[in-house]
């Protein structure tokens, strides 16, 4: 059965933005064998640090919500330029079927009548 650990058992460590909570006995390990791999108490992490990764975090948060604007008012007007397109490519289909039929009416009109042979030469 699982034991159920205090939460003076347990410590919270941090590694740039990401945070989780590990058994002290581990975090002892880990700093013993020094393999925290960059992680440190949360509770020692400087404030101004934590500032720094909120900016960033914003600031990438930032570029992001520009980048995504940018591509929906692209996307927007792509969808304009295919509407149009469109647009031509239908009007274009009915003036080419106009003309078929035109030409089509014209051929018949046009064709020499045949004579009816009378089969005597």
């Amino acid at each position: 059965m699982a034991k159920k650990t205090n939460s003076k058992d347990t410590v919270k460590i941090k590694r740039g933005a990401q945070e989780k909570t590990i058994s002290k006995a581990q975090w002892d390990l880990m700093k013993k064998e020094k393999a925290t791999y960059g992680w440190m108490l949360a509770s020692e992490v400087p404030d101004d640090v934590k500032t720094v990764e909120q900016q960033m975090e914003l600031s990438q948060v930032q570029d992001l919500t520009k980048k995504l604007e940018a591509a929906n008012s692209e996307k927007a007007e792509l969808q304009k330029t295919v509407e149009a397109q469109e647009a031509t490519i239908e009007d274009l289909t009915k003036k080419l079927e106009a003309a078929n039929t035109a030409d089509s009416k014209g051929a018949d009109d046009k064709a020499p009548a045949k004579k009816a042979d009378s089969g005597k030469k």
